[in-house]
């Protein structure tokens, strides 16, 4: 754990806590993640919150000030490295071109870091998106996980097993009894705030969004220009108080398959920032809205690939109760009673050059899933080890039936700090 105290400086005095040392970043939930976001909206619209809303140094307070309306506009993978480099390369000119005018003419706009939460993937984010609490409350530690209560392995972003054709819900799991706990938007209605989500219509009423969408109104849209354009009529129409929570996932699609650097990433920010920029903010005016344009989390590019495959160490497979779970970027191991030290043994001795290894304990010791203690459902699903890979290692476990396909690209999942860091741009119309 050398260096996971210290702090790293970036942009206007932001400081994080280093993971493995250089280049990794531990989440934050005190002020300075993803996760305080929601807290945020609640405190500020009278909704009692036990966590922590968004540090002054990420959100200065006047920018807050009188706010009727707050818009969450989340972009899917648009890492805090990934928009800088678009500033640099001039592929995000109105983007770039708000911030400057945000430093000029005071806190019109102010952008900022923050750390996504652990996992760096979207499942989670969104779901401490939609319940307003972190990981270790919510239980979804990760994409894919042992779940005791159902006795199986599941994925959660199709709600079903790994190894099975039928979905949880055709299987009678109802996804709001399986999470067990509100909506910030039930919370937020309750005290008389307007809700809205506007997402693809291809997730309404999915596992997902019943998760956590529930009591907010859904304005389904096709595309990106779609989006914009019933986001701003949401703006300009939704009675106040109101919340709108808005979603674009097709970057984080593009990152995966070509990488963060490639020219299809590059085209694609470009009409992200024309939607934004012309569709959504030009001539829009909407006294007391406040606008938080941010990512979930972003990616690293894994590409030329390193890759282990679980398979490959049938000594480590007989040690687990089920097969590898997580991600990979982020393993979770489910290991058989009295053979933690074992296993952990041989990863240190056949794959030390690959992952940093940790017991769920000190994972939840290092807040990794919000501070400590986690629910019980939770600290299960965590498994016994997590298995971060280092650099741009990836590890994979092929499950029956399936082929050693080629990998994606772009990766997420870990605790580099491309994938940790995502960006918080505050904009304040009217």
């Amino acid at each position: 754990m050398k260096g996971k105290n210290e702090p790293m400086k970036l942009m206007r005095g932001v400081e994080f806590r280093e993971a493995f040392g250089p280049g990794t970043v531990l989440p934050e939930y005190g002020g300075l993640g993803v996760a305080n976001i929601v807290p945020t909206v609640e405190r500020h619209f009278g909704v009692g919150s036990e966590w922590p809303a968004l540090a002054e140094a990420v959100l200065p307070a006047r920018l807050l000030e009188g706010a009727t309306c707050i818009v969450a506009l989340l972009v899917d993978a648009f890492g805090y490295l990934q928009l800088v480099r678009a500033f640099e390369e001039g592929t995000a000119p109105r983007l770039a071109g708000l911030v400057e005018r945000g430093e000029a003419e005071g806190l019109v706009a102010h952008l900022a870091p923050i750390t996504s939460t652990f996992p760096s993937t979207t499942v989670t984010a969104l779901t401490t998106l939609g319940t307003g609490v972190p990981p270790g409350r919510h239980g979804v530690v990760t994409q894919v996980m042992h779940d005791a209560q159902l006795g199986a392995t599941i994925d959660i972003l199709p709600f079903a097993p790994m190894l099975a054709g039928v979905g949880l819900q055709t299987a009678g799991v109802s996804p709001e009894e399986w999470i067990g706990l509100p909506t910030a938007y039930e919370r937020l209605r309750e005290r008389g705030v307007e809700t809205i989500v506007v997402n693809h219509r291809e997730f309404q009423n999915t596992s997902l969004s019943l998760i956590n969408h529930r009591a907010a109104r859904y304005r389904g849209f096709y595309t990106m220009s779609d989006l914009a354009v019933n986001l701003r009529h949401a703006i300009e129409h939704a009675p106040r108080p109101a919340y709108i929570h808005a979603y674009w996932g097709t970057l984080d699609s593009i990152a995966h398959a070509y990488g963060t650097g490639s020219a299809q990433h590059a085209a694609e920010v470009q009409q992200l920032d024309h939607a934004i920029g012309e569709l959504l903010l030009s001539g829009l005016r909407a006294p007391g809205t406040l606008v938080l344009l941010f990512a979930d989390h972003g990616h690293i590019d894994c590409i030329p690939e390193p890759v282990v495959w679980y398979n490959d160490h049938p000594r480590l497979l007989d040690a687990l109760t089920s097969p590898p779970a997580g991600l990979d970027r982020a393993t979770v191991l489910y290991v058989r009673p009295g053979r933690v030290d074992e296993a952990r043994g041989y990863l240190a001795a056949e794959l030390g050059h690959v992952f940093d290894v940790l017991t769920a304990e000190e994972s939840i010791e290092l807040g990794l899933y919000g501070p400590p203690p986690p629910t019980a459902v939770a600290r299960d699903r965590t498994g016994q080890l997590l298995l971060l890979p280092r650099e741009n290692w990836i590890a994979k476990y092929q499950r029956p039936g399936w082929d050693r396909q080629a990998t994606n690209i772009g990766k997420h999942g870990g605790l580099s700090t491309e994938e940790m860091l995502a960006p918080l741009l505050a904009l304040r119309l009217g």
